[in-house]
This record gives structure tokens, C-alpha cells and sequence, in this order.
């Protein structure tokens, strides 16, 4: 009998630690923070933020959001937020508002973003998005290898609302995901396979009112930046047209 009480509590304990761990881990996101919070939490992280108006709250997936906001100083930024632990934690913060992708699973294209704040006075009526790979040529293993380039674009107008977010277009992903395949099944050592598929990156080309591409002297943008390490959040460099073929 004693056996048998001392099994049913161990079962009752399991069970409350199981509930309360899938209640701490599993459960469905509270309601998201309001402004007023967003703004406090914000400026509590990153104090060199200065954030004093939130733009919009961009939800990416049920966990998942992008705040778009502009400063004190008069930046423009954007924060990441992330449903963990139980709570909405801020992942990342900047104050230049320049093209970031967010890599939910580094490993599937599809969940990729591309996220953007610019500021209304570099007056930019729109920008493109390219997803490019240089063209190779090699041997390996005594065997000659050609990979073609890669060039897609995305054109994006800023007229109206200059902040947003963009999935990354399907057939950009699929694209991709082939060549990873590709790569992985001629990647000798497992131990050092790419984290990407070499010569592949983003970028992004900014256009003026007049439809020709505009490079202002500040970069097109400046501020500072915070991460607390968990997200994959990457800057995209800007590109000249000139520079692609």
C-alpha cells in the first residue's frame, strides 16, 4: 500500500512539473504589449533608442512581431519580438531603419523576412530587393564545376508608408533550398558545410522620387543597435545597379 501511495504522488508530481513546464514553454502568446509598454521596454534595453512613437506592430506569426518606431532624435527604427519563456522579450533593436532579413530557421528559406524602416527624408519613392549568387568556376577532385549567377528582384514602392515587411518571394526560396540541397550533397565534410550557399546574399538598391537610385552622404541611414544573441537577424547591404549585370 505504501508502494502504491508513494508511485501515485510521484505521478501527481510529474504531472504538475509537465503542466507547468508545457505552461511555461508551450502555452499560446498573451496579448501583445500596448505602445506605452512597447516604448518603456524598448528605451530600457537599448537607452540610446530614445524611442518616443510607435508606428505600427507588425505581427510576423503567432510568436512573433515587428515594431516599427521613430526616436527622440528623430530616427527610425525597428524592434523584434519574440514570444519566449512565457513573456514578449524584445530580440533586437536598431535605429538606422536600413533592410535587415530576419532568418527564422536559417535552414528554410521560407521563413526569411525582410524588414525596413526608412526615413521619409531621403524622400525614396521606392527600393528593390535582389536575391543574387556569383557565377563559379572550378575543379574539384579533378572535376570541373560551373555554377551560374543569380539575379531576382523585388520591387517595393515606399509611397504612402515607408516602413514594412516582406516574406521572402517563394520562388527566391525555392531557389534556395535547391541549391542547398545541391551543396549539401557535394559537401564532402559535414563538419564544415557553409551556413549559406556560397556566393548567395541579399541587397537592396534605394530610388529617389525621379526614379534613379539615390545615395545620400550620411549612407542612406545611421544609429545604433542592440541584440540580445537569440535571432538571426542580418544587415543587407546596398548595391548600385551599375554593380549587377
Amino acid at each position: 500500500m505504501v508502494r502504491r501511495q508513494i508511485l501515485l504522488s510521484l505521478a501527481a508530481i510529474f504531472a504538475v512539473i509537465g503542466a507547468a513546464g508545457y505552461w511555461f514553454y508551450f502555452s499560446p502568446p498573451l496579448s501583445f504589449p500596448n505602445n506605452k509598454q512597447l516604448i518603456s521596454e524598448i528605451n530600457r534595453l537599448s537607452p540610446e533608442a530614445k524611442v518616443s512613437t510607435i508606428q505600427d506592430s507588425i505581427e510576423v506569426d503567432e510568436k512573433r512581431v515587428v515594431v516599427p518606431f521613430i526616436s527622440k532624435d528623430d530616427h527610425y527604427g525597428a524592434s523584434y519580438w519574440v514570444w519566449r519563456f512565457h513573456k514578449w522579450q524584445a530580440v533586437y533593436i536598431d535605429t538606422m531603419g536600413q533592410p535587415h532579413v530576419w532568418k527564422i530557421d536559417r535552414k528554410d528559406p521560407s521563413s526569411y523576412y525582410f524588414v525596413w524602416n526608412i526615413h521619409p527624408r531621403h524622400q525614396l519613392k521606392n527600393i528593390k530587393f535582389y536575391y543574387l549568387r556569383n557565377r563559379n568556376y572550378g575543379v574539384t577532385d579533378g572535376k570541373e564545376f560551373y555554377k551560374p549567377g543569380i539575379q531576382m528582384e523585388k520591387n517595393i514602392s515606399l509611397e504612402g508608408k515607408t516602413y514594412g515587411m516582406l516574406p521572402l518571394p517563394e520562388d527566391w526560396a525555392d531557389s534556395i533550398k535547391s541549391i542547398m540541397k545541391v551543396d549539401a550533397a557535394a559537401q564532402s565534410d559535414l563538419f564544415f558545410q557553409p551556413a549559406d550557399p556560397v556566393g548567395m546574399y541579399f541587397a537592396w538598391t534605394p530610388f529617389g522620387k525621379n526614379g534613379k537610385e539615390k545615395f545620400t552622404e550620411e549612407g542612406t541611414v545611421s544609429g545604433n543597435g542592440y541584440t540580445n544573441g537569440t535571432e538571426d537577424i542580418e544587415y543587407i547591404m546596398v548595391v548600385s545597379e551599375e554593380e549587377l549585370r
